[in-house]
């Protein structure tokens, strides 16, 4: 099984990120989940923290959403065919 440059998804990112911050499941349990390796899913979670800004630009950006909040999202572009 090849695990080199895996395409992941927006929503998949978003469901790992969850799975690790909020479920708090380890790199391993959420590798199995989706059928990667350990290293896979470390290297995804630092490659968003690095390309993310850690601090909040907005007084509106403090850290409240909802968890899972992309999900309405994703189900709306479905419905629609995007």
């Amino acid at each position: 099984m090849n695990h080199r440059n895996i395409a992941w998804t927006d929503s998949q990112i978003l469901e790992i990120l969850h799975l690790r911050d909020n479920e708090e499941l380890t790199a391993a349990k959420v590798a199995v989940r989706f059928g990667t390796t350990r290293s896979a899913i470390i290297g995804l979670c630092n490659r968003v923290s690095r390309d993310t800004d850690p601090v909040d630009a907005s007084p509106q950006l403090n850290g409240t959403m909802r968890p899972r909040w992309w999900l309405a999202g994703v189900k709306k572009q479905t419905r629609a065919g995007i």
